[in-house]
């Protein structure tokens, strides 16, 4: 029927992307632009969750009864190395009636799981399935074991993950594997509940002081698979750079930034002629603006921007 791309790689400090809200959770520019894990797998916004989960809602979906979502993160920090007993947890969430509980938590919902232990020397991680009635957590399928080839602790953090979960009718189904890996054919978890028929769908991270990077939420609805990029393709923003005095502002830095939430999407310099172009991840649809950056970082709206964003 229809699909959804929420790019969570476009965070920029002090802004959250568009769909996207948080609770008592903190993301840091600076440290993904200098982390050597975003530079090894590419574009990825680090979270923290603070004193209460992080959820993202996938906003318009609330009325569809038929989803498939797929999620990419990473661990980012698991737990300080001398605790072998913590463990990193990834939540997804589908057919939520849109209500959380005090401490953020999504109050009624299926909720699927990966759980990857700082000591992985047994079974590398467990998927589970949950049904969330009233805040109260009750298993489906619980630690079935996943990822068994994920490294040790030490290289854990390090490995992107694919998370899926479909809900079909009273069908439920989990997987996940690793990047690069291709997507397995079989499912960890298969089972079948009839408690919830339709709702919102999101992610939530459990642990306090856990940090995460996130890559994107996809969904699917009514048999519609999910997409790993925008459907429909990606978004090209090229222009010519001018300086407030209208001549050519070459070596500049110009920068665009999404419309509706001021994520920052990407910077570039411009070329002899102040020509630039940027290949952006989101929807042609979607709506940008861009600054000039001057050498002394002084800012102005470049008079391109109205030509490339439609009002």
């Amino acid at each position: 029927m229809a699909q959804y791309f929420l790019d969570l790689s476009i965070g920029h400090s002090g802004k959250w992307p568009a769909l996207l809200r948080g609770a008592a959770s903190t993301y840091n520019d600076a440290e993904m632009n200098t982390s050597p894990i975003k530079k090894s797998w590419g574009n990825g916004m680090l979270i923290k969750g603070l004193g209460s989960d992080f959820r993202t809602i996938g906003a318009g979906l609330g009325s569809f009864a038929d989803v498939d979502i797929l999620y990419k993160a990473t661990f980012s920090s698991i737990a300080p190395p001398s605790n072998t007993n913590s463990s990193g947890v990834i939540n997804i969430y589908a057919r939520g009636d849109g209500s959380f509980t005090s401490d953020k938590r999504p109050n009624n919902c299926y909720l699927a799981a990966i759980n990857a232990n700082t000591d992985l020397s047994s079974n590398g991680a467990t998927v589970s399935l949950y049904k969330v009635v009233s805040g109260v957590f009750s298993s489906i399928m619980f630690n079935i074991p996943s990822l068994s080839s994920l490294p040790t602790a030490a290289l854990a953090h390090e490995v992107p993950l694919f998370m899926r979960f479909q809900c079909i009718g009273t069908s439920l189904k989990c997987k996940t594997w690793k990047h690069p890996d291709p997507e397995p054919a079989t499912w960890n978890i298969s089972a079948t509940d009839s408690t919830f028929s339709s709702g919102q769908v999101g992610i939530s991270y459990p642990n306090n002081n856990q940090e995460f990077i996130s890559s994107f939420l996809s969904v699917g609805t009514g048999g519609d698979p999910p997409t790993s990029s925008f459907p429909g393709g990606n978004k090209t923003v090229s222009g010519t750079l001018l300086k407030p005095d209208g001549s050519v502002a070459d070596g500049y830095i110009a920068r665009c930034y999404h419309r509706e939430s001021g994520a920052l999407l990407g910077e570039i310099l411009t070329d002899a002629i102040g020509a630039f172009t940027f290949s952006l991840p989101i929807s042609s649809l979607e709506k940008v603006y861009c600054l000039g950056i001057d050498q002394l970082g002084n800012s102005w709206n470049a008079p391109i921007k109205d030509l490339i964003s439609p009002v």
